[in-house]
This record gives structure tokens, C-alpha cells and sequence, in this order.
């Protein structure tokens, strides 16, 4: 049955029950696989828990829903629209090759932290920071990424809305000199980029950010923004995301579709017989080399490209038991999304290669490398105009589609996250759902679509999107390798999945922690350094006040109550839980036999004590007389 969370204590959400290893070596706060009868505790969607009473929606049924379902969030605007405009900005080969070396030492390793970890409470990520008390502070910056991530990828879906339309035209507006941007000093022989009909289309006509008036405020972007938000509530409403047919073809036409694109872009490339935009691609050079900028982003990027960390991930994985989870699942989604993201760039370095090959000219700024200007001339210089706005419909449709979607995940988590610290019966369900894309639609219409909205934008994107992942996933990293115990959570993982990590997996979760501090602290040091005008100190200072600080306050707090109410020792050690039942509750010997704690924690879970819940799972044993002693009340309360 899916739990009414109305009916749910948050007791039991804050001290789960014990079992122990079947390695004999640990308590552990996890339950073996062979003897968990019921679903998860929480399902993968807020919204399917508000809107179905389906049993089905807290169980993978088939093997390719769940696959599918985690492949169509990877294939996000992440690799679609980031990537490519990265790779060109801050290094292009170098930064290619270093993105795949990273993509293969830690996408898989990380692929599996998340799945194990999102095992350990089936809650998703709203309470999975339980098992460490000292950083729970995690699930509030994880909630403020996501906030933050609906206003980027909401303004790329505009933005692509508006460029899917331009493809039904006759003659597409950004191809010449239109009526639209004529008037804007465009010109058809140019040579500089920045007088471009594509340059001009995107920043004097969609989006207004050359607009003389400064306080202008974009309507049109504003109504296309409510129109995506209604789409987002009526699929958030129907649960349209529990049907596997949908999330099989998201995923299958943006494969699809990149291919075709990216076959576009190696023809058009090679039409004189050279490769320049391949080139600049696979062809490194010494300046790009010796520039830190080219080995730091590469890593934050690949975090980005995978999506681990910043939630949805954790939740989709905590949906219910994985008797199909294998590694290799794992390993296929890590290549398909690093193929995705090669194609997705192969068609942005043609384009560029394009313009340096006819127009003498090369794109050099970050405004001039804005994805949705920069892949317009590829499709542009096609032969034939139906070929050619065929193209445009398709590919910015499928970048719209893969935006929307990575939008249903963030606002999903972000309705469990609220699900889970306030009581919601299904009366109010259907409020909690309107109120929270409400909020997120006025909050994308307000700041995306002033003339300074837009620089926030790309602030979001520059300073923000990477960096703020990566403390994040550090975070994650130290609490579960160093505060919860490294070899604590490989004994778990076996315990639970049945999955004994290599050496590999062993070394990289490991060593990832004091890799991503230092990348952290370097790629900060970068980003102030960078700083071109007020709005990338914001981003900065966000970054430091709303996913730094939650993480360090909380853990002050948590120390402070700690040593006051049950001494440092209970905090810093996340496996003494407290038990719910205080007349039970004594203190835990180094010479307790955990084969005896085991054996009733098994007897407990099968439901063999009786209705009253007297368990060893949370109680610790002091002496042998103790332990005769809880035995006679376990005996009177079977009686």
C-alpha cells in the first residue's frame, strides 16, 4: 500500500530501525533484501503518491522503465545545450578529452554511490541525510539547487519554443536580415558575428537584452513561460511520467535526433575538404593545455552531465526495491550520456567551423556562444528551406522536450520535499501541487524576463549550475565516506543490494572526497577571479549563503543540541540511533553478541513478536542480566 503521510510520525522518519550486517561486522540502520515484504516507504514521484492509488507506482515492474526513466534525466539540457558552449569556452579538445577521462573514472563510480545510497531509507532525498545527522543540512541545499535550476531550464524551454516556431516560416527570420531585426544594424555580409541575422534574431527580437529600454519587460516570454508552466501541472496532475511509453520515447528521439543533427553538421563541415569546426574539436593545443580553467571545469561538467547529486537521481532510485540493478545498467547509461554529449558538441563545433570556413569569422565571446544563436547557421546553410526548417523544428523541439523533462523531475523532488516535512492528506494534495508550480512559474516570470533577468541567466549557467553541484557531491561524499564510515557503507551496500564493491569503487569513493574539496575550493577561487559585472557576485554569494551555509549551520546546531541533550558521540555517530521506545532503551556493550541482536531483529521484522513492537533492533545490551531481563518482557508481551 502506498502510506498515507498524514498518518505518519516524523519519528519515524528521524530514528529508523536497526538490523545488522550479515558480515557480523556492524550494526547497520538497513534491512536485508529477503525479508522486506512491503513496497517502498515513499514512492518515486510526489506526484504519483498525490494523484494514483496505483500499488504498482512503488515498484519497478519492468527493467526498461526504470532504465528508461533514469536515461531520459541525463539526456538534459545539461549535455545538450551546456555542454558543447563549455567545451568551445574553456579549452575545446583539452576540455574534451578531459571531460571523457573524467566521464569514465567517476560516472560510474558515482552512478553506483547514488543507487546505494538512495537504497539505505527508500525516502528519497527529503530525509536520506538521516543516516548522518551532522549534515541533513544536505537536503536543503539540494532543494535550493533545484529551485534555482527550474528559472535556467525554464527560460532554454522558452527560448527553444520560440525557435520551434520560427521553423514553420517560409523563409526562417534568422536566416536573413527580417523585418523583425532590420532595423538593428543586421547585415547579411558581415564580419562580425555580432552583426549576424542569428545574433541579432536571438538578442534583439527573443529575448530583448539589446533593447534600448532597459526596464523593458518581455510579455511574450512571460506568456510562454505561464503555457509551460500549465504543461508542467497538468503532466505533475496526471502522474503522465508513470507511464513508461513516455519516458522510452523522450529518451529514444533525443538519441535519434542527435545523430541527425550531428550528420548535418560532419557534411556541412566537409564541404571544402577540410574539418575546421572537427578540428578545433580533437586537435589540442599547448595555451589550452597550461590553463587550469581546461582541467577544473571538465569535472564539474561531468558531474552535471550525470545529474548525481542534485537529487532526482537519489529519488528515482528510491522508489522500491531493484531486483534488476545491475552495475552494467549503470556503466550504459554513463556511455550513452558521454555519446549524447560528443554528438551534441560535434554539431556546435561544425556550426563554428562553419562561419570561420565562409564568414572569416570566429566566436569568441560567451554572449556570442549562446547555444540557440550558434547552431541557427548550421541548419541555415542547408540546401533547400524544407530540409532546413525540418531541421530547426527538430532539434530545438527535442532541446525543449529534454528541458520540460528535466523540469517534472525538479519540481517532483521538490513536491516530496515538502511532502515529507509537512502532513498532507490527499484533501490538499492538489493545492500542494498548484502552489508549488505557481510559486516556481512567478518565480521564472519575474526575474527571467527583464533585460537584467537575462544576465542572471547566464550568471545561473556560468557561475552557478557546476559549481554549486560539485560542493554539493562533496558534501554527499565526505558524509557517507568519512562521517557515516567508508567501510560501514561497503558492508551496507553488500547487506542490501547484494553488491560487493571492487577495489575501484572502493579507492574512488574514497579518494572522490578530498578530489572534489579541492576542486571545490579551486573552481570558487576561478569563479571570483572571473567576475565581470554585480550579477556574477550574486550568483557567487548564493552559492556560499544558500548551499555552503545550510550544511554548516545545521551542523553547528546539530553539535551544540548534541552535547547539550546526548553528548557529541550520538551526533558524530550516526549508527546510535535513539529508540522510540524509552522504557527499552539501555546502552550498548562492546561485548554484545550481535548474532543475538541479529537473530531478534529478523524475529521482529517477520512479524513474529506480536502487535506490540518490542525490538532489540533499537536496543543496546549492557550486561547479560539486562539481557535475560528484556527477554521475560518480550515473553510477557508474545503472551
Amino acid at each position: 500500500m502506498i502510506p498515507d503521510y498524514a498518518s505518519i510520525s516524523h519519528a519515524m522518519f528521524r530514528y529508523p530501525d536497526i538490523g545488522t550486517s550479515q558480515m557480523g561486522s556492524h550494526i547497520t540502520i538497513l534491512r536485508p533484501r529477503d525479508i522486506v515484504s512491503t513496497p517502498s516507504d515513499v514512492i518515486s514521484t510526489a506526484a504519483s503518491y498525490f494523484n494514483s492509488n496505483d500499488q504498482n507506482e512503488s515498484t519497478w515492474t519492468r527493467r526498461a522503465k526504470f532504465f528508461f526513466r533514469i536515461l531520459s534525466f541525463c539526456l538534459g539540457p545539461a549535455n545538450i545545450w551546456r555542454f558543447p558552449q563549455q567545451s568551445f569556452i574553456y579549452g575545446n579538445a583539452t576540455y574534451m578529452y578531459l571531460y571523457i577521462l573524467y566521464s569514465w573514472i567517476i560516472g560510474v563510480s558515482l552512478l553506483v554511490f547514488e543507487v546505494s545510497l538512495s537504497q539505505y531509507f527508500m525516502k528519497g532525498f527529503a530525509k536520506l541525510f538521516t543516516l548522518c545527522p551532522i549534515m541533513e543540512g544536505i537536503t536543503l541545499s539540494m532543494a535550493f539547487y533545484c529551485i534555482i535550476a527550474t528559472l535556467l531550464y525554464s527560460m532554454i524551454c522558452v527560448y527553444s519554443f520560440v525557435y520551434v516556431f520560427t521553423g514553420f516560416h517560409p523563409k526562417m527570420p534568422h536566416s536573413y536580415c527580417s523585418e523583425p531585426i532590420k532595423t538593428y544594424g543586421c547585415k547579411t555580409n558581415y564580419t562580425n558575428f555580432t552583426d549576424s541575422p542569428e545574433f541579432i534574431f536571438f538578442y534583439n527580437y527573443v529575448e530583448r537584452y539589446r533593447d534600448a529600454d532597459a526596464n523593458y519587460y518581455n510579455w511574450r516570454n512571460a506568456v510562454l513561460l505561464v503555457f509551460i508552466w500549465l504543461i508542467i501541472l497538468f503532466i505533475t496532475w496526471f502522474s503522465i511520467l508513470r507511464y513508461h511509453w513516455v519516458v522510452i520515447i523522450h529518451s529514444v528521439s533525443v538519441f535519434l535526433i542527435l545523430i541527425y543533427a550531428a550528420t548535418i553538421g560532419l557534411v556541412v563541415d566537409s564541404k571544402n575538404g577540410v574539418f575546421p569546426g572537427i578540428t578545433r574539436m580533437f586537435v589540442p593545443t599547448t595555451n589550452d593545455i597550461l590553463n587550469i580553467r581546461t582541467w577544473i571545469y571538465p569535472l564539474e561538467q561531468s558531474v552535471v552531465s550525470l545529474g548525481v547529486g542534485a537529487g532526482p537521481l537519489i529519488t528515482i532510485w528510491s522508489v522500491s526495491k531493484l531486483k534488476y540493478w545491475t552495475p552494467c545498467d549503470t556503466l550504459t547509461i554513463n556511455v550513452i550520456t558521454f555519446i549524447c554529449s560528443i554528438l551534441s558538441a560535434i554539431v556546435f563545433f561544425t556550426s563554428a567551423g562553419l562561419l570561420a570556413d565562409q564568414k572569416k569569422t570566429i566566436p569568441e565571446k560567451q554572449e556570442e556562444l549562446h547555444v540557440h544563436v550558434l547552431y541557427t547557421p548550421l541548419f541555415n546553410n542547408m540546401k533547400g528551406n524544407g530540409a532546413s526548417n525540418f531541421s530547426v523544428i527538430l532539434y530545438f523541439y527535442v532541446l525543449f522536450c529534454s528541458c520540460l523533462y528535466s523540469l517534472l523531475e525538479y519540481v517532483q523532488i521538490l513536491l516530496l520535499y515538502i511532502s515529507s516535512y509537512v502532513l498532507i492528506d490527499r484533501r490538499r494534495r492538489k493545492i500542494i501541487i498548484v502552489a508549488t508550480c505557481l510559486f516556481l512559474c512567478a518565480f521564472s516570470t519575474i526575474i527571467g524576463d527583464f533585460k537584467w533577468g537575462f544576465a542572471i541567466i547566464m550568471s545561473i549557467n556560468k557561475n552557478f549550475i557546476a559549481t554549486a553541484l560539485l560542493i554539493i557531491l562533496t558534501f554527499e561524499l565526505l558524509s557517507v565516506s568519512y562521517c557515516y564510515g567508508f567501510r560501514n557503507f561497503c558492508d551496507d551496500i553488500e547487506f542490501m543490494l547484494g553488491f560487493v564493491p571492487n577495489y575501484f569503487f572502493q579507492v574512488t569513493w574514497l579518494l572522490l572526497p578530498v578530489v572534489f574539496s579541492v576542486f571545490s575550493v579551486v573552481s570558487l577561487y576561478l569563479k571570483f577571479h572571473e567576475i565581470e559585472n554585480n550579477v556574477d557576485v550574486v550568483m557567487l554569494t548564493l552559492i556560499i549563503l544558500f548551499i555552503i551555509m545550510p550544511v554548516v549551520l545545521i551542523a553547528t546546531i546539530k553539535c551544540i543540541v548534541g552535547i547539550r541533550d546526548m553528548g557529541i558521540r550520538r551526533v558524530l555517530n550516526p549508527r546510535r540511533n535513539e529508540s522510540d521506545w524509552d522504557t527499552d532503551s539501555v546502552r550498548i556493550s562492546p561485548t554484545s553478541s550481535i548474532l543475538d541482536i541479529h537473530k531478534d531483529s529478523l524475529h521482529n521484522l517477520r512479524g513474529e513478536v506480536g502487535s506490540e513492537y518490542v525490538s532489540t533492533q533499537n536496543i543496546s545490551i549492557a550486561s547479560e542480566t539486562d539481557y535475560a531481563s528484556m527477554k521475560r518482557r518480550q515473553s510477557k508481551a508474545t503472551g
